[in-house]
């Protein structure tokens, strides 16, 4: 009954620069890199006692938004809840990755090059074949995926040390392309867009300091490099 009186209960007025809380993120190390940036320099200004938890993505679903161990989480909002608000931040695509000078850049990427190649797999839940798979097979192609890992962070680190392939969303690739190592080129297949999220549980909805987390990551997220 209390929740329900918070969800229902009218915001109201808090000099949220007297907060002193910590504020739980899930999300992808890459996502993380790209937010945390923006996100606490307006923090420093509006919510200066704020601290702020990263935590990677959970293999428990939305269990930890549920149940109160996080705050919000950003990303690929993969298993929708009715017990979750979800707000769509903006479109992305996916691209290809390697590293500079990879021989795969020599000529034009063509499906069956692209199939060739050694590819890295993104996947929290460690699987190896996805939309992408999907594509090549309508041009009777199949790619060797040698590996899974859990985040494009681990991808990102991997690939300015091998000859491997990944795929991930543009906007984490054009933000990482600025520090590390790697060479960004358009997919020879089409995949579907995606969309990136932020969810929360309605028990924080009109709670001050949670609006302004979720107007914080829009504003940070929506300005990231192909966001549309």
């Amino acid at each position: 009954m209390r929740e329900a009186e918070e969800i229902l209960t009218p915001s109201y007025q808090e000099d949220l620069t007297q907060v002193s809380r910590t504020l739980t993120i899930i999300a992808d190390e890459a996502y993380a890199a790209v937010l945390s940036p923006a996100l606490l320099r307006q923090a420093i200004l509006e919510v200066p006692l704020a601290r702020f938890m990263f935590t990677v993505e959970s293999t428990h679903g939305n269990a930890p938004l549920r149940e109160g161990a996080v705050d919000i989480e950003v990303g690929i909002i993969d298993e929708p809840s009715p017990e979750l608000r979800i707000e769509p931040l903006f479109k992305d695509g996916f691209v290809g990755v390697v590293r500079i000078g990879h021989p795969l850049l020599a000529d034009a990427v063509t499906a069956k090059a692209f199939a060739a190649a050694r590819h890295v797999s993104v996947s929290r839940k460690g699987r190896l074949t996805g939309p992408i798979d999907v594509a090549l097979h309508e041009f009777g192609l199949r790619r060797e995926v040698i590996a899974s890992v859990p985040n494009y962070g681990e991808a990102l680190l991997m690939l300015p040390l091998t000859d491997f392939v990944t795929a991930m969303p543009r906007s984490l690739a054009i933000s990482a392309q600025k520090s590390v190592g790697i060479e960004v080129f358009d997919l020879p297949v089409e995949t579907d867009p995606i969309s990136i999220c932020q969810a929360w549980h309605p028990r924080h909805e009109t709670e001050p300091v949670h609006v302004w987390l979720r107007q914080a990551i829009r504003s940070a997220l929506t300005r990231t490099p192909s966001a549309a």
